[in-house]
């Protein structure tokens, strides 16, 4: 239903999400395969292949997190989707806020979604302020060139962790350090 997935696509854009939208099973197949995802919102009746065969199908390749969204909504049809590799099923008519809270906690759990579990992370003398992007040694503010503030920033963006993937190098020149 396009009226339905473009309110859809407007509400979890408003979330802060980025969307991609398919109308039938062959082009979702499509973009799953030349793109990365964090998350499939699956309906299972799509024209030319139906939602299970797509889910199916995306099964053998992918373990992208999928939440069916269905009017199918009788216990056999839940149960079919569940043991077909779906990690959710949400029948129609559905809540909007509970289809985004059971987004969210889906991408939480997949551990696509990591957090930054501190914004300042210190190594000996050297701490790294992720979300003001600044550094100092031994309290004394460093600059950072451009190329490293862009790590970090996309780092935050992204929201790795970077407690467990920080690789630092420094150099020293004229009373300035480079990282």
């Amino acid at each position: 239903d396009p009226g339905l997935n473009q309110q859809m696509s407007e509400m979890i854009a408003n979330a802060g999400y980025q969307i991609d939208s398919c109308f039938d099973g062959d082009s979702a197949l499509l973009k799953v395969a030349s793109k990365e995802y964090q998350l499939i919102l699956l309906d299972i009746m799509l024209p030319n292949r139906d939602g299970l065969s797509v889910l199916k199908i995306l099964r053998k390749t992918s373990l992208v997190p999928v939440i069916i969204i269905s009017a199918k909504g009788a216990e056999e049809e839940r149960i079919t989707g569940l043991t077909q590799g779906a990690d959710d099923y949400v029948s129609k008519p559905f809540n909007p806020t509970e289809l985004l809270l059971r987004i969210e906690a889906i991408i939480r759990r997949s551990h696509q979604f990591q957090p930054v579990k501190q914004n300042v992370i210190e190594v000996d003398d050297l701490a790294l302020d992720l979300s003001k992007q600044q550094a100092s040694i031994a309290g004394q503010q460093i600059e950072l060139t451009n190329t490293i503030q862009n790590n970090l920033g996309a780092g935050v963006s992204s929201r790795r962790g970077f407690e467990q993937s920080v690789v630092i190098s420094a150099g020293f020149k004229s009373n300035s350090w480079c990282l």
